[in-house]
This record gives structure tokens, sequence and C-alpha cells, in this order.
């Protein structure tokens, strides 16, 4: 996957440096541009400001994007790539509180590898610019929102009754929609959340477990293209950056310790289900109390990916035996190897909904071998998990990344307390 809004320049269409030539350019969409924040707070595309490159005006952003050659518009984003700071153009930023800065590390530490994109975003724009997304994000969110309603309506025709009736249910719905959201913008939760609930309201196994794994593929596969889309992390196949090869490297370890663990379980070790259920609950406990000891003393892990073939290991591990467990320590793992937050919610996202499809494959093999299934579930919680798919990143790219740091780890663990005190899996 590549991005169509804010590549690099045109080396032909761009200015050498020192060049003192006039050339047009096209004043940037405010729309689609990102914007830099001049000293009073407003931002550039609310002035009558040019690029300086054409009318003799010396200083400012646009004789430092004519010496880079590069538009002005495209300054803003590439700035760090490019070793400019905003400082350095004279203009304000806005700095949330997201831990040490590089410099102030040692000078042996080396830089982190995923989660530039989004550390950027979240430390040089307000949250008011990034409540802004560039028009063809929009674009393709408001596709998502068509394929929604056809979806939706699809399966509505497909479940419903004959007699007018719809098969959709308000409160499973809403409570889809809370929980996906969460999961989307935590990378846990979705599964440990709502399936009680659904027991409670007095659905068997078989009506909730095979809906839940569908529905978290596509929530979690859509979930991830969003993240992708509003900068929470950048995948690329070809070339395959380091998100990407994390990302396979998380799907693929995850899926050998699913299959290993399930056969040991429940063919050899034969574990009971209250031993399963305590011993995940208690690791994300755990889990979760490193990561607000982590936040605490301000660390800032260096990446390393072999710490998380490790936690990519055991999150199969604990998936396979209790069906639980996954996304927490995805998550965690992925933030003590030095992911950032935002980055590391995202790629969870997508590697869950990966780890769900094969589930769902095997859930409609044995539909298929005549097992009674239940799917009169699917279309409420499609209806709840789809649109909450969406919703989940964009919260994530606005919420400032400090917030995340608590928000993570003490959601994770609470849904350990939970599931010490109710005997849930999680």
């Amino acid at each position: 996957m590549t991005r169509d809004d804010g590549g690099p320049a045109d080396e032909d269409g761009g200015r050498e440096a020192g060049d003192d030539s006039a050339t047009d350019r096209d004043e940037p969409d405010p729309a689609t541009d990102d914007h830099l924040l001049d000293e009073s707070g407003a931002s550039t595309d609310e002035r009558d400001v040019d690029d300086g490159s054409a009318n003799g005006v010396t200083g400012g952003i646009g004789e430092r994007a004519t010496e880079l050659g590069v538009s002005r518009e495209q300054l803003g984003e590439r700035a760090a790539e490019l070793g400019v700071t905003p400082e350095g153009l004279g203009v304000e930023t806005y700095e949330p509180d997201t831990g040490p800065r590089a410099e102030e590390l040692p000078s042996d530490e080396p830089p982190r590898q995923i989660g530039v994109q989004a550390e950027a975003l979240d430390r040089t724009r307000t949250v008011a610019d990034r409540l802004r997304l560039p028009r063809p994000v929009l674009r393709r969110l408001a596709l998502l929102g068509v394929l929604y309603v056809l979806f939706t309506a699809g399966l509505i025709l497909a479940f419903g009754d004959g007699a007018g009736r719809t098969p959709l249910v308000p409160s499973i719905v809403v409570v889809a929609f809370v929980f996906q959201t969460t999961d989307s913008a935590a990378g846990m939760g979705f599964g440990t959340a709502i399936a009680p609930l659904l027991f409670v309201f007095g659905y068997t196994p078989l009506q909730v477990v095979p809906v839940l794994v569908m529905a978290q593929t596509i929530a979690g596969l859509v979930a991830g293209l969003v993240h992708h889309d509003v900068d929470n992390v950048t995948f690329s196949l070809c070339p395959a950056n380091d998100e990407t090869k994390l990302l396979s490297l998380l799907a693929v370890t995850s899926l050998v310790g699913v299959a290993g663990a399930t056969v040991l379980t429940y063919f050899a070790l034969e574990l009971p289900d209250s031993f399963v259920r305590t011993y995940v609950s208690i690791l994300v406990v755990l889990m979760g109390l490193v990561g607000l000891l982590r936040v605490k003393v301000r660390t800032r892990m260096t990446y390393r990916p072999r710490r998380l073939v490790g936690f990519a290991l055991l999150a199969g591990v604990n998936k396979g035996i209790g069906g639980g467990g996954y996304g927490p320590v995805v998550t965690l793992g992925q933030i003590f190897s030095g992911v950032y937050e935002k980055s590391a919610v995202a790629i969870t996202t997508l590697a869950e909904g990966i780890a769900s499809f094969v589930g769902s494959i095997a859930f409609l093999g044995l539909i298929y071998y005549g097992v009674p299934v239940d799917l009169q579930l699917l279309p409420s919680i499609f209806a709840g998990g789809f649109l909450a798919a969406i919703v989940g990143p964009y919260l994530v790219r606005v919420v400032p990344n400090t917030v995340w740091r608590y928000v993570i780890p003490l959601y994770a663990f609470g849904i350990g307390i939970l599931g010490l005190a109710f005997g849930l899996g999680v």
C-alpha cells in the first residue's frame, strides 16, 4: 500500500538549492494540505501568504522550500526527512507530552523505526489540525460509508424473516459499536467485553463466537486500512517497509503459536478452562502494570524486532489455549519493543483481523459439514463493528499520544482484573 497524498516531490519539477529564478506554483488546497502555524497561531491557509519564490519576498517558508527543492505545502510534512525543524522556519509547533525527545536520549540510542510519521504528526500538529483530513482520505472514507450501507442492507435482506421485521437488534448494534471502537483505538478488548454480555442476553456460544470472529475479520481489516489512511501507521508493499515486515512477523508467528497451543492444550495436556482463564488474566494484569511503570519512568524502548517474536508466540499461545489474550499481549509487546503507541495499536488491529480471517474460514468449514452455527447476530454485530472500525482509528489520530500512553496499559489492566473477577477469557 502506498499513499496518493503528500508524496515526495518530482525531482524534475523541484528547484535546485540556491536557484533564485522564479517559477509558478499552485497555492495549496486548504482542504487537502497540512498546515503549519505562525507565531499568532493562525494556519497558513487562513492568511494571504505566497511562497516567496515568485515575488521577491525573502525569508520564511517559501524561500526555505525553494532552497530544498520542494513545494511549500510539502515542506511541512517532509521537514523531518529533509532535516529541517519547524523552529528553523520560524513557526510555532504544538508539542504534547509524548515522552523523551530523541535529542534527550543517549547518543548511541538508535532512532525509532516504527511510528516516525505518527509521532511527527502528533508533535507538530494541534488537535484542530489533526481533526482535518485530506480530500483523498475523505473520499476513501466516503466510499467505505457507501459499502457499509450496501453490506448492512444486504445482511438485513439475507437474514430477514420475510415479514418486514429487521434482524437488527439496536442494543447489540450499540454494544458492538462501543467495544469495537475501544478495540480499534486501544488494540484490545472487543471479544473480551462483548462475548460475556451476549451470554448474559441468553445467546449460546455457537451463536456468539463464530459471529464475533467473522465481524472481527471485517472490522480488523477495515480499521487497519483506516489507520494507514489517517497516518497512524504507514504500510508499504513494494518495497516492504518495517511496518509491513512487523505485521507479517506478528501474523505468521502468532498463527504458529495458536496451532501449537491448541494441539498441546486440548489433545495433550487437557488443561481446565479455569486454569487457562486465570493464567491469561494474570498475564494481562502484569503487562498492564509494566506498561504503567514504563509511563512513570518515561523511558523509550529501542526497537527490537527479535523481542517481538517472543510476544507474538505468547499471544498466539494465549489465543490457542483460551481464545483471548491476543490484543493486550501484541499491543503492549510492541510498545515494550520500541513501537510508537499509535502505530502499535494500528498494527495489532490489522494483525488480529488477519488472524480472525483464518478463524472465519474454519467456521465456514464447520457450517459446510453440518455443524449448527447460528449467524443471526451477524447483521447487528456488523452494523456496529464496521462503523466503529472507522471511528476508532480517527480517534487515535486526533487524541494526543500522551493520553494513549496511559489508556492502553490501564485498559489492559482493567480487562485483566475483570477476567480474574468474573472468570472471563481476555
